[in-house]
């Protein structure tokens, strides 16, 4: 292990402009062992440059295809700048991790085994074989007679380690070599070492050991000095189980794609469906809606007042069931379609929500206040605009105070950034405040502080998630409501939501009246 890496966390050097893989590599680190890891992230191969710069790098943890850089151009570039930090590549193809590696990365794992134990394994053992061989260098640079301490490092060392001659005889093999080889030092020394020496390169070889057991290793040879002539100095690491793992890994790669082609498959099927009945729904509730309106409209006069107000209330029912399919259309297509993701300006978006409800706003009397500039985030903008509409709409319905007010703010936690809506209205008790999310859901009667259909909280909750965040309620009963979320990673596909079906007789409004 490189001297001090039981004393401080090893400071990773992470390039990669896909946020989602950047948070998968910071999630899988902060959990496994051995750590700690202190993470610099870069998004580019400029500001990597200048991080390296600036020195205080143990690892660099890069991704080949940069906005400004791509293949195995970035390694080298790398390589170039900090040719004695070592480079651990993330790749999603084997041959072109082997290619980094002769373009001078130390490494490589797939996209996979990034998100597995692996990976904090790869980054301590590239940063140990870094410092060793640093070491190495400047031992024999320092003093070409120090030959016991270049022995006793090479003997100490985790990985096989081979001094072979000129004509690959070998010299010298330190315990781990002979547990490797299972042969004694012996039966090793002065044996012809059986495989090409490329200088300053890594490659894979097959070792047979005693009963034809094969196994897969890797190695990297470096020139050395020993005993006073040109020597090599080949490491190599058993990488048998990291083989045998990345199969694994492939077959159950293979299996998922499986299983998510049948499941897009069926969630076609399911939308399908879901606009089928949805149509087939209506038409029946439609000719219930227009005859009972013929009813009211022609017979008025021959009903009396019991009859009437039956008709009225068979006609409210069908509004209201046409809703209902509505929003569960809605509900149902918000957690398919994709995001349309790009950095949006949040300050924007609550003034245009703001701007459209200040019809709402100015009938109720309520004062909207926005303390400080709300951030730039990468969301959905429409997607996200509905849960403004809807956490404000609901802040207005639920009031009952003289003096109104909503706040829109954000605040910095540990998490990241958390977005917030409060207001001074009547509160949730604290019983309640899981249930507001649920569908169909209301704390009061169906027709109290303005109706509604208990949709609208269900649709915030699942486009927060739908954005990798989170929602939750702060509020005790009589001081008022907060409700703060979160907006994580998600992938960027360009693409946008379709607009939700339209109602009969009158445009959608699932997001209101939650």
């Amino acid at each position: 292990m490189s001297e001090g890496s039981d004393t401080r966390a090893s400071r990773v050097l992470l390039v990669e402009d896909n946020p989602g893989e950047a948070r998968l590599v910071r999630e899988t680190l902060a959990a496994r062992e051995p750590g700690p890891f202190e993470i610099t992230h870069c998004t580019c191969l400029r500001d990597a440059l200048e991080s390296l710069a600036r020195g205080s790098i143990d690892v660099v943890l890069l991704d080949l295809g940069l906005p400004d850089s791509q293949g195995l151009e970035t390694c080298r570039r790398i390589h170039r700048a900090a040719p004695l930090i070592p480079i651990v590549v993330l790749t999603h193809q084997d041959d072109v991790g082997l290619e980094a590696i002769r373009a001078g990365a130390t490494d490589y794992l797939s996209k996979q085994q990034a998100a597995g134990a692996l990976l904090s394994r790869a980054l301590r053992f590239a940063i140990e074989r870094q410092a060793l061989v640093r070491r190495l260098l400047e031992t024999t640079r320092a003093a070409e007679s120090s030959d016991s301490n270049f022995k006793n490092l090479i003997n100490e060392n985790a990985d096989a380690m081979l001094v072979l001659d000129q004509d690959g005889v070998i010299r010298f093999a330190n315990p781990s070599a002979v547990m490797l080889f299972r042969r004694s030092e012996t039966e090793l020394v002065r044996e012809q070492f059986g495989h090409a020496l490329a200088r300053d390169e890594t490659s894979e070889i097959e070792i047979i050991r005693p009963g034809a057991e094969a196994v897969l290793a890797e190695m990297r040879v470096v020139e050395v000095k020993w005993d006073d002539t040109r020597a090599y100095l080949a490491c190599i690491r058993d990488i048998t189980e990291r083989e045998r793992a990345v199969a694994k890994l492939g077959s159950l790669a293979h299996t998922l794609r499986a299983q998510n082609h049948a499941l897009t498959r069926s969630n076609e099927a399911l939308n399908e469906f879901a606009y089928v009945a949805s149509h087939d729904l209506k038409e029946p509730l439609r000719g219930i809606h227009n005859y009972a309106s013929f009813l009211l409209e022609d017979y008025s006069e021959r009903l009396d007042e019991a009859g009437r107000a039956k008709l009225e209330t068979l006609t409210r029912l069908t509004l209201r069931m046409e809703t209902l399919i509505d929003s569960l259309l809605y509900y149902s297509r918000v957690g398919q379609t994709e995001l349309g993701l790009g950095r949006v300006s949040l300050q924007d978006v609550v003034e245009e929500v703001v701007e459209s409800l200040h019809i709402s706003l100015e009938e109720a009397d309520v004062e909207v206040r926005i303390p400080a500039e709300l951030p730039t985030l990468v969301c959905d903008q429409g997607r996200i605009a509905e849960v403004f509409h809807n956490l404000i709409t609901n802040a207005i319905k639920y009031n009952d105070t003289p003096e109104k007010w909503i706040e829109i703010g954000s605040r910095q936690e540990a998490e990241g950034c958390v977005l917030y809506v409060r207001d001074n209205g009547i509160g949730i008790p604290e019983k309640h405040q899981g249930a507001v999310f649920r569908i169909f859901k209301r704390l009061h009667g169906r027709d109290a502080y303005g109706g509604g259909t208990g949709f609208g909280l269900t649709i915030v909750k699942k486009i927060v998630e739908r954005h990798a965040g989170r929602i939750w309620v702060e509020s005790s009963l009589g001081e008022g409501t907060t409700f703060c979320f979160t907006l994580g990673d998600a992938k960027d596909d360009g693409k946008a939501l379709d607009d939700q079906p339209a109602a009969l007789g009158h445009e959608p409004a699932p997001i209101a009246g939650a």
